[in-house]
C-alpha cells in the first residue's frame, strides 16, 4: 500500500468527480476565508488538448495550437514564435504525428530563434513547439498540399504536466461536486445548489438552481434527476423542469454522503448524526450497515457494478474504506487507507488498485497493486473470480473466465484452501516477504504447517517446512520464492485448513511486504466457507400409494402396467437447498430416460413417482437399483470436494403377487 501526492500540495481540497472516459480530476479547493473554485488535475501521463488537420499555413497567418494565444506564425522563409512559445526541429523525424512519443517533447532543444521553413516539402517537416501560457506540448507537421500547391500544417497538442488547473472560482463556500448534463453541480454552505453550464459566461450566483436546504452536502446523479442530502434528509431536484424540489426522505441526521443505486429507488448515505453511521434506504425500510464511524465524507462506487462503495471517515480516523455486501444484513468494510493523510473527504477510484483522495492536505493517489498483477488466487480461481456481493457473494464463479482450466458457477469454498501468489513478479516489484490468513471473528488461520518439496544439496526432492520470520514487528511472515532457492513451486502461498473456521463467511487476506517488513500491498477477499456435508438417504417405498411389502427382500407388484412406485428419499444440507440427482438401474443396466433432478428444500423429504413398467419393461421379475447422489458444490479451489457430497442407494427385487404368494 503507498500513498504519494498526487497534485503539488493544495490545502482544502474537498469534494471529488471523475469520469471514467474524462482525463481529469475534478475537485473542489477552499480558502481559509470559505471562498473556493473547481479545479481540474490530469489523470494519466499526458493528454491531447487540441489537434488540426490541413489548416492553411500561407506566409503571414498563424497557429493557435492550444486555448492560449497563436503560438506560430508563417514569415518569408521561416517560422517564428508568438507569445513566448519555443520552437524545436525534429531531427528524427516520426513517419506521421500518430507514431509520436508525447514524452520525448519535453526533452526537445527548445529555443527563441526563428527556425528555416519554405512551406515546400511534400513529405512535411515537423516540429516541437511548446506554449508558455498554458505550458502545453506541441508536435507540428508543414507539408506541401499537392492537391491545391498550399502550405498547410497538421498538429497535436498535449499537456504533459500536472499542474491543477482552474476551471471555475468565485464559489462561496462549495462543499461538494459533480458533472450532470454538461452542467457543474455544486452545493454551498448557504444551503444553495448551483448548476453551472461548461461554457458559462456568468458568474456562479447566477445560476442558482434550489436554494433553502440545510447545510446540504453530497449531490447524487440518476437519469435527469439530481438528488441532494442535506441535514435532515433527501431532495429531489429535475434540473429540467425547473419544478420545486421535493423531500423523499427525511429523518437523516445530518447528512453528508449520498449514492443512488441502479434501481433509482435504493439510497446509500453517511450521516454524521447518531455517531457517524452508514444507511441504506429503499422505500419506507432503513437499514444501519455500519455504525461507530464518527465524522464521515462522501461516497463514491468502488466498481462498474455498484456493487461497493468508497467512504472516507474524517479525523482523528483518517481512513478510507471499501463497503461490499451492500444489499445483505451483513456488510463487509477493508481498510484501503489509514492515517495517510489528514481529513480525507472524498475518493475517486482511478483503476483496480488505484484510488484518488482529496483532503486537507490536497490531492494524493493511492495504491496497491491489483490482485491480478500478483496471482493472487484459490487454487485455479483468481481473486477477481470470487463473486463481490449479492446472493452469491464469496463463491467462486470461473464461468465467465475465457480459457479457464476449472469452470464453476457460483460454488462455496471448503476443505484446505491452496492460496497463490506470483512469487517472482511479486519480488521484481519490490516485495521479499508475504503473510496469508483466513478470519472470522475470532477464528484466526495461518498456513497449516505441511511441509513443501524443495530441492537439498542432491537436486533431490525433500519435504520441507516453510520458514516464519518476524520483521519489522511483522510476525508470521514468509519469505517470497525465488528460482534458485529450489523450490518446486513458486506460486504456493500456503494451504490453509478452511475448516477452522466456522462455516459462512470469511475473510482471505494476502499481504506483502518489503525488506524492513513495511507493509507493500494487500488484497481481501471475502469467502463463503461451507464444511457442511451433504445429507442423503431413502425413506421407502410405496405401491400404489401405500407402503410396499417386502417379502425374503422382495417386494411384490400387482399389474404391471398399472401400478405405481414411488420413491421417498432425502437430499438435505444444514443450511440451503441442494440439488440432486436419481439414477435407476435394472440389473446392471443403466435407465437413463428414468434420470430424476432437481433442487430441495432444507430438511425435507422428497419423493418421486414412476410408471411400473417403465421400471420392468419386458421383464417380469428385475432386480431394481437406484443412486441417489447430492452434490455438495464445495470447491477448495482445485476440484469439488466430493468427500462432502451425500450418497446413497436402494436396491430391491420387484416380482408378480402370484409369485410370491406361490412361494
Amino acid at each position: 500500500m503507498a500513498y504519494t501526492q498526487f497534485a503539488p500540495p493544495l490545502s482544502g481540497a474537498r469534494g471529488t468527480f471523475h469520469a471514467s472516459s474524462d482525463d481529469y480530476l475534478y475537485f473542489l479547493q477552499t480558502d481559509g476565508a470559505g471562498a473556493g473554485r473547481i479545479k481540474k488535475v490530469l489523470v494519466p501521463p499526458h493528454a491531447i488538448v487540441s489537434e488540426g488537420a490541413g489548416a492553411a499555413f500561407t506566409v503571414g497567418t498563424t497557429l493557435r495550437l492550444d486555448e492560449g494565444s497563436a503560438s506560430l506564425r508563417r514569415a518569408g522563409g521561416s517560422i517564428t514564435r508568438l507569445n513566448g512559445a519555443l520552437l524545436c526541429e525534429l531531427e528524427e523525424p516520426p513517419p506521421d504525428l500518430a507514431h509520436v512519443d508525447p514524452e520525448k517533447l519535453r526533452t526537445c532543444s527548445y529555443s527563441s530563434a526563428p527556425l528555416t521553413e519554405d512551406g515546400q516539402s511534400e513529405r512535411g517537416r515537423y516540429y516541437a513547439v511548446k506554449t508558455v501560457r498554458l505550458g502545453h506540448h506541441a508536435i507540428v507537421r508543414i507539408y506541401k498540399d499537392l492537391v491545391d500547391g498550399l502550405t498547410k500544417a497538421d498538429w497535436v497538442t498535449y499537456q504533459l504536466h500536472r499542474e491543477p488547473m482552474d476551471v471555475l472560482s468565485g464559489l462561496p463556500g462549495p462543499r461538494a461536486l459533480t458533472q450532470h448534463d454538461g452542467h457543474h453541480g455544486v452545493t454551498l454552505d448557504s444551503g444553495a445548489l448551483l448548476y453551472i453550464p461548461f461554457d458559462a459566461q456568468a458568474p456562479p450566483g447566477a445560476h442558482v438552481l434550489f436554494d433553502g436546504m440545510s447545510s446540504p452536502h453530497q449531490i447524487a446523479a440518476h437519469g435527469d434527476l439530481l438528488y441532494v442530502v442535506d441535514d435532515a434528509g433527501i431532495w429531489q431536484i429535475d434540473p429540467r423542469q425547473r419544478r420545486s424540489p421535493s423531500r423523499i426522505h427525511a429523518g437523516i441526521a445530518q447528512g453528508v454522503g449520498l449514492l443512488v443505486a441502479a434501481d433509482g429507488e435504493t439510497f446509500y448515505v453517511a450521516e454524521q448524526g447518531q455517531g457517524g453511521r452508514l444507511l441504506r434506504i429503499t422505500g419506507g425500510r432503513r437499514a444501519v450497515l455500519l455504525e461507530g464511524l464518527g465524522d464521515v465524507g462522501f461516497l463514491r462506487w468502488a466498481d462498474p457494478r455498484r456493487a461497493s462503495l468508497l467512504l472516507t471517515r474524517r479525523s482523528p480516523a483518517n481512513q478510507l474504506l471499501r463497503v461490499s455486501g451492500l444489499t445483505g444484513d451483513e456488510p463487509h468494510a477493508e481498510v484501503l487507507m489509514d492515517g495517510a493523510t489528514q481529513d480525507p473527504w472524498s475518493a475517486e477510484e482511478l483503476t483496480p488498485g488505484q484510488w484518488f483522495v482529496a483532503s486537507q492536505e490536497g490531492i494524493g493517489r493511492l495504491e496497491t497493486a491489483p490482485p491480478a498483477d500478483f496471482g493472487f488466487g484459490i487454487g485455479l480461481v483468481p481473486f477477481q473470480c470470487v463473486v463481490p456481493s449479492g446472493e452469491h457473494e464469496g463463491k467462486a464463479d470461473t464461468s465467465h473466465l475465457m480459457g479457464a482450466p476449472f469452470k464453476v458457477e457460483n460454488v462455496a469454498f471448503g476443505g484446505t484452501l491452496v492460496v497463490t501468489l506470483d512469487h517472482l513478479r511479486a519480488r521484481q516489484a519490490g516485495a521479499h516477504y508475504y503473510r496469508v490468513s483466513l478470519a472470522e471473528g475470532a477464528a484466526l488461520v495461518r498456513h497449516d504447517g505441511s511441509p513443501e518439496l524443495k530441492r537439498d544439496a542432491t537436486a533431490s526432492w525433500v519435504a520441507t517446512d516453510i520458514p516464519v520470520h518476524c520483521v519489522g514487528g511483522q510476525s508470521h511472515l514468509h519469505a517470497l520464492r525465488r528460482e534458485e532457492d529450489g523450490w518446486q513451486s513458486l506460486s504456493l502461498a500456503a494451504r490453509i485448513d478452511s475448516t477452522r473456521v466456522p462455516n459462512g463467511m470469511a475473510t482471505l487476506r494476502v499481504e506483502l511486504f518489503d525488506e524492513r517488513g513495511v507493509a507493500f500491498a494487500a488484497a481481501s477477499r471475502r469467502l463463503r466457507i461451507d464444511n457442511a456435508r451433504c445429507d442423503a438417504g431413502f425413506e421407502g417405498m410405496l405401491l400404489n400409494g401405500t407402503a410396499a411389502q417386502t417379502h425374503c427382500g422382495c417386494v411384490g407388484y400387482h399389474d404391471k402396467q398399472g401400478d405405481t412406485v414411488t420413491l421417498r428419499f432425502t437430499a438435505a444440507h444444514p443450511t440451503r437447498p441442494v440439488p440432486y440427482t436419481l439414477r435407476f438401474y435394472r440389473g446392471h443396466a443403466h435407465l437413463p430416460s428414468l434420470l430424476t433432478s432437481g433442487m430441495t428444500a432444507v430438511d425435507t423429504v422428497q419423493q418421486v413417482t414412476l410408471p411400473l413398467h417403465k421400471l420392468m419393461n419386458s421383464c417380469d421379475v428385475a432386480s431394481v437399483d437406484v443412486h441417489l447422489v447430492v452434490p455438495s458444490r464445495v470447491t477448495d479451489g482445485m476440484s469439488m470436494l466430493s468427500h462432502l457430497h451425500g450418497e446413497a442407494r436402494w436396491t430391491c427385487m420387484l416380482v408378480p403377487d402370484a409369485v410370491l404368494l406361490g412361494g
